[in-house]
């Protein structure tokens, strides 16, 4: 298990909801999303609708054999709006 926690300051511009899902569908990990106490499931294009997304603390965690790769790149994505 590999987990990162970031603060953004708001859900940049280029942000994209396909974009993100795709992203994470490249790797092999479970990939979770927890804002507050809700969980979602990155590769899944209804949890990530169901994903508020605003300023504060978010946990992005992955299980599987390219965990921290994929977390890293979640990360960059949902920090910068680049894939």
């Amino acid at each position: 298990m590999y987990s990162k926690t970031l603060v953004i300051s708001g859900v940049p511009s280029a942000f994209s909801l396909a974009e993100l899902v795709h992203l994470a569908c490249t790797y092999t990990s479970h990939l979770t999303i927890r804002c507050e106490q809700d969980e979602y499931n990155v590769k899944s294009i209804m949890g990530m609708m169901s994903l508020n997304l605003h300023a504060g603390p978010l946990l992005i965690t992955g299980h599987g054999t390219d965990e921290k790769e994929a977390v890293e790149a979640i990360s960059l994505y949902l920090t910068t709006g680049t894939l």
